[in-house]
């Protein structure tokens, strides 16, 4: 998972958004993380996942768990 600045975000806006589509990335604001990107088959998956329905295995993309994005 990559983690970068707003700044680097802005400047490499489609740079971002493609790797979005593989693999969240956590956007940095002074130092602290704040937004996270993610594709929408990830987020439509997380979404079914909380609400308990399945997304089907259309829109199971890799875990956020494996990369560690869901723990505390």
């Amino acid at each position: 998972m990559s983690v970068i600045s707003s700044v680097e975000f802005q400047r490499n806006l489609g740079v971002y958004q493609d790797k979005a589509l593989a693999e969240p990335v956590i956007i940095s604001k002074n130092g602290r993380e704040r937004l996270v990107l993610l594709s929408v088959d990830e987020y439509q998956r997380l979404k079914a996942h909380r609400d308990g329905t399945s997304a089907g295995p259309e829109r199971s993309p890799p875990c956020f768990a494996e990369h560690g994005a869901l723990s505390t």
